[in-house]
């Protein structure tokens, strides 16, 4: 229905038998010939209707739908037209006239669109794909095993009208760019989208990688194209097709063994492996006491406390060595003093600024994610829109040189040259697969503050901004130096029972003055050997060993990162999805694996021994690097999986009726604090509703 202004809403809704009951809101009043052409009374009940194209209504989906609609029903005379699909953010309609062709830039994100429409102005088509375009079908595997692991791929559903218009818009443009995310799924995007864009066009198409998303870093990026990596594209292709081997063909056993919904995945099941077996040490373990002998001293210089070293397992022994001290006085048998420098840690990477976001305020991977990449695809600032870091899915923690002499500038003018690292730092990348273009998360100029611009920023992003901002700065100041104390004393008369003393005290504070975190130094008074030390108060203290700590969202983070499980842009996921399945809740700020998650992984574990080890999965990522180095085929890697995958999976359908059956019938299957999705949160059935993949 064509679009009329205000005044002739207010003129047609009237004839239609709709009486305005305010500036701008009206209610309907069905006339006759409304409901004799089928509109029932239950829908006409508290309908309401703008002006504005808006309906608000329990009973009607759509409110375009019905305006649409209306005339038809009342017998109104109406102009057909053809419907358009839904246009992706930044395309406008052609009106009239071919005019000049202009350049067409392709990204994921409308926020990016929107950041780089303001730099590149009327010279360039800024879309947003919003996402994956083509991908595997969900309701098939969309992988022919038989025909070497050829995928099938099909268009999202939902998204044939954003594909139509990309088609469209590149055949009216001169020159078109792809520059979708830095990374192997960003590079898979761009290649689907150029490859089906490309039968509408003869226009050439580049790839063009924003590292960062500022004036300087897209106009460097524009000035320097390159190809699509076929390399990446692959290794992204091999990843995507072992989960969904794995997900697609384990998953139903699940669902005929335990209940529907629940789901296998090559990663995440080994994730849940890790907190399984940490749930089973912690319960299985069993507490021993012991004590230790602790006496508070008085030197003539100050005051301190020392430590027998040894962990008493009787309590008798304990009290028989207190009762030989008594209240003998302490000799000093040797001082030692030592200056030892702490050097700053290296800047953020993925999986680090997590850890420490999950560390200090609670945030979940996902959420960390979320709020860097707002952070990345730019933020209104009295300047103009622009990004604020670098890309924020890396494994690298290396330095663009531009911005180690920024920063190194920033240092110098803002704490002194004594502040100032001798020497450009330059860290080197530990972990294999390490992406070499990449960077580590860094400021796009350090002179930005968090503390000037946080009247732009939310409390989130500004949390988030400060971590970045604070460790990449830190990450070129010098070195904090302390002075380090270690004393050995006996009773006197006693030198078959030794006490140990340590403290520290901070010479110069170096890269904490920019961190600002809080150094806790406890110095010893100095002493000399020979010293008499005054005994103020022997304490015998009762503890208890302690199981090993369940994991937090950070420290499992850390384990999936040091087995090489996992890579940057994975772990957010893989955390996520173990609460989405009821596999684990939170405890305060710690995983614990429930009863569901213990089952499905003493299911899987047994059953599939090989294709759930730790080792095994963090080669099969080796091999997806060795994929993008072009050093293997990523067909070899899918052979090189699916051989054993295929020999166990055979033996586990065998056992699937016994599994069944000896499955505990008290064991609960859905958990109230399941992950959430939106305001109103998901909405479960009673078999259980979710994807089958990680």
């Amino acid at each position: 229905m064509p679009r009329r202004p205000e005044r002739a809403w207010s003129t047609f809704l009237r004839n239609m038998g709709v009486n305005i009951i305010g500036p701008g809101i009206i209610r309907l009043r069905f006339c006759r010939a409304l409901l004799n052409r089928g509109l029932s009374p239950a829908k006409r009940a508290d309908t309401w209707v703008c002006p504005y194209n808006c309906l608000l209504t329990r009973n009607l989906r759509s409110a375009r739908t019905f305006l649409y609609h209306l005339p038809l029903m009342a017998g109104a005379p109406t102009r057909k037209r053809k419907s358009s699909p839904r246009l992706p953010t930044g395309i406008k309609k052609p009106r009239g006239g071919t005019g000049e062709k202009k350049k067409l830039l392709i990204v994921e994100s409308p926020t990016k669109a929107h950041t780089l429409k303001g730099y590149l102005g009327k010279d360039f088509n800024v879309l947003a794909s919003q996402g994956h375009l083509v991908d595997l079908p969900k309701s098939a595997l969309g992988v022919d095993v038989e025909n070497n692991f050829e995928p099938k791929y099909i268009v999202v559903r939902g998204k044939a009208g954003i594909l139509k218009s990309l088609r469209d818009a590149a055949a009216n443009a001169s020159k078109i760019f792809m520059g979708t995310d830095p990374d192997r799924e960003g590079e898979a995007i761009a290649f689907h989208i150029a490859g089906d864009i490309s039968k509408y066009t003869e226009s050439p198409i580049k790839r063009v990688l924003f590292y960062e998303i500022t004036r300087e870093g897209v106009t460097n990026a524009l000035a320097n194209p390159t190809e699509i990596d076929m390399r990446k594209v692959e290794s992204q292709q091999a990843r995507r097709i072992l989960d969904r081997l794995v997900g697609y063909k384990v998953s139903p056993f699940l669902w005929k063994i335990v209940r529907g919904g629940l789901s296998a995945g090559r990663v995440q099941t080994v994730a849940l492996k890790i907190l399984v077996e940490r749930e089973k040490e912690i319960k299985a373990f069993v507490p021993e006491k012991y004590w230790v002998l602790v006496a508070d001293l008085e030197h003539k210089k100050g005051k301190f406390q020392a430590r027998h070293p040894e962990r008493i397992k009787n309590f008798s022994v304990a009290r028989e060595l207190s009762a030989r001290i008594g209240k003998k006085d302490f000799i000093v048998d040797d001082f030692k003093v030592s200056k030892k420098k702490s050097s700053p840690p290296p800047p953020h990477k993925t999986s680090t600024l997590q850890q420490e976001a999950s560390n200090l305020f609670g945030f979940s991977p996902s959420k960390t994610m979320s709020v860097a990449q707002s952070l990345y695809e730019g933020v209104d600032l009295p300047e103009g829109r622009t990004g604020l870091i670098t890309y924020m899915r890396t494994d690298s923690v290396r330095m663009a040189d531009r911005a180690v002499n920024e920063i190194r500038d920033l240092i110098s003018e803002t704490w002194g040259e004594s502040f100032l690292s001798e020497k450009p730092r330059v860290y080197q990348d530990k972990a294999k697969g390490v992406q070499a273009a990449h960077e580590c998360i860094r400021p796009t100029d350090p002179c930005r503050t968090p503390e000037s611009i946080r009247g732009h920023l939310s409390e989130e992003q500004f949390r988030i901004y400060s971590l970045i901002w604070r460790r990449a700065v830190a990450s070129q100041a010098k070195d904090a130096l302390f002075e380090t104390h270690s004393a050995k004393l006996h009773p006197d008369g006693l030198p078959d029972i030794p006490f140990q003393a340590s403290g520290r005290k901070l010479l110069f504070e170096g890269f904490y003055r920019i961190t600002g975190e809080e150094v806790k130094a406890e110095p010893l008074p100095a002493m000399k050997a020979g010293d008499r030390v005054k005994l103020l108060k022997l304490e015998t203290e009762e503890k208890e060993t302690e199981p090993p700590p369940r994991f937090t969202e950070a420290s499992l983070i850390k384990t999936l990162e040091e087995k090489g499980i996992g890579r940057p842009s994975t772990y957010a996921t893989i955390v996520s999805t173990l609460f989405l399945r009821g596999y684990a809740q939170r405890d305060k700020r710690s995983l614990v694996a429930t009863p569901l998650g213990i089952l499905v992984s003493d299911i899987l574990i047994p059953n599939f021994p090989e294709i759930f080890r730790e080792d095994f999965t963090a080669r099969m990522e080796d091999e997806l690097d060795r994929v993008e180095e072009g050093e293997i085929s990523w067909r070899e890697v899918l052979a090189e999986f699916w051989g054993p995958f295929e020999r166990e999976l055979a033996a586990f359908e065998a056992k699937a009726e016994e599994l069944k059956a000896s499955v505990p019938q008290d064991t609960p299957l859905f958990y109230k604090d399941q992950f959430r999705h939106g305001r109103k949160g998901r909405k479960w059935s009673k078999r259980g509703k979710g994807k089958r993949e990680k």
